[in-house]
């Protein structure tokens, strides 16, 4: 039995928060760009994200472009199987000027997690915090309030 692993309270403790990415759930529908030259990787994601402007490249250090092909590698090529749902609560940030994500590869965020799932608009593109740091930060704060009250900043 799932439940086994967690107490009631841990499901409320846990808080995983996530946005600009499909749901493990679905496959991925993109090529993947995690193995692409440097230059071909930072043009496709001021074509498909909207990254800063064309000086991107002097904005990304090699350890940055290391970490950030890292973590699209992650994403590229996690499959889910026969992963047991999450148990804790989930917070969906949906950015709306993101067209790499569709409402469909967000809703189904709730296909993985037993615990409660939250939905959250922001109006922002797949990198929130280049236009809309300050909203991000004030969403972020809200999430953190909600589940951990003395934790706020």
């Amino acid at each position: 039995d799932d439940h086994e692993i967690f107490d009631g309270d841990a499901i409320h403790r846990l808080h995983l928060v996530v946005s600009g990415f499909r749901s493990p759930s679905r496959p991925p529908r993109d090529a993947p760009l995690h193995r692409l030259p440097r230059a071909l990787l930072l043009a496709e994601l001021r074509e498909c994200f909207g990254a800063v402007g064309p000086d991107l490249g002097d904005l990304v250090s090699d350890a940055q472009e290391a970490a950030l092909r890292a973590e699209i590698a992650a994403w590229e090529t996690y499959r889910l199987g026969d992963a047991p749902r999450l148990h804790c609560a989930l917070s969906v940030i949906r950015l709306l000027a993101d067209p790499s994500v569709s409402d469909e590869e967000c809703e189904a965020w709730r296909e993985v997690c037993a615990g409660p799932v939250r939905f959250r608009a922001l109006e922002a593109g797949h990198f929130p915090w280049t236009g809309a740091s300050s909203a991000l930060a004030s969403l972020l704060n809200e999430l953190i309030a909600v589940t951990h009250p003395a934790s706020a900043i």
